[in-house]
């Protein structure tokens, strides 16, 4: 089966995603899957809060400032840590349950699992896409210096098991196109130059997010050489440059493609 998938689809079996079910042991984790099956004492009461304000929608965004003090003591680090480390130092973690976790964080956009989510990122690299999803929910809450923690980001970006994923690599660079917050663009203009297309596609929309039209205005040049999502990517970032150049950049691309073309209209017209 893994090697009609691997020839026929493109489609690759993890290890960690994968197992084989009787009919009836697939029936039975079906319907424990329906089940809050929380890892602790800490996690049963989150939960619980969580459902007193999102009984119509499980999946509805819940405001902090709804929480009082009280509920939102449930959420504090020491204890969002505490079902973390628990889930992590399982003898064979449960991932499901814990991105399931991890979504539920995101609806409140707490920030207390931040540092953990970045300190941990080896282990819970099966879980990235859900942790780029909270790091985005947290934008508005999270207070301490983002800088810093856009540099843990960029470390993090080093490491071995994320430089082999151009997946995981773009699922974190998307963190910085999201967030203005984020303002690395010195980190950026460093890792731009030897990245693949599709991380300078990340790093375009990320200078367009950031203002940053300075570096924008050196890249000018380069557009006819881009591929087709990255020349997408560089005429929204092209809205930081001053109006009068921007208008005059714009008017000498000649694409012969339609959303190119869309692109542009409505780049000229952006008042960012």
């Amino acid at each position: 089966m893994a090697e009609i998938l691997d020839r026929q689809q493109r489609l690759i079996l993890q290890r960690h995603k994968t197992k084989i079910y009787t009919a009836d042991e697939l029936y039975q984790h079906c319907i424990s899957m329906t089940k809050d099956q929380p890892i602790n004492s800490h996690e049963e009461s989150i939960l619980n809060i969580i459902k007193m304000y999102s009984s119509s929608n499980p999946y509805t965004t819940i405001s902090i400032e709804k929480l009082p003090d009280k509920q939102l003591n449930f959420f504090a680090k020491h204890f969002v840590e505490k079902i973390l480390s628990d889930y992590v130092s399982s003898n064979e973690i449960n991932y499901a349950r814990l991105r399931w976790f991890l979504r539920r964080l995101s609806q409140v956009g707490i920030p207390s699992a931040v540092e953990f989510c970045i300190d941990n990122i080896d282990i819970l690299t099966p879980a990235i896409s859900d942790i780029c999803h909270y790091l985005i929910s947290v934008n508005n809450n999270y207070n301490v210096d983002w800088k810093i923690l856009g540099s843990k980001i960029f470390y993090v970006l080093n490491t071995n098991v994320i430089k082999s994923n151009e997946y995981f690599q773009i699922s974190l660079m998307s963190l910085f196109a999201r967030n203005a917050s984020l303002n690395n663009a010195s980190q950026l203009i460093a890792l731009y130059q030897n990245s693949s297309s599709s991380l300078k596609r990340k790093i375009l929309l990320s200078a367009y997010s950031q203002n940053m039209g300075d570096w924008i205005r050196e890249l000018k040049e380069s557009y006819s050489s881009m591929d087709v999502w990255c020349k997408r990517a560089f005429i929204i970032a092209s809205t930081s440059l001053p109006v009068e150049e921007r208008k005059f950049f714009l008017e000498h691309i000649k694409d012969n493609n339609l959303l190119n073309e869309l692109l542009i209209k409505w780049a000229k017209l952006n008042l960012k």
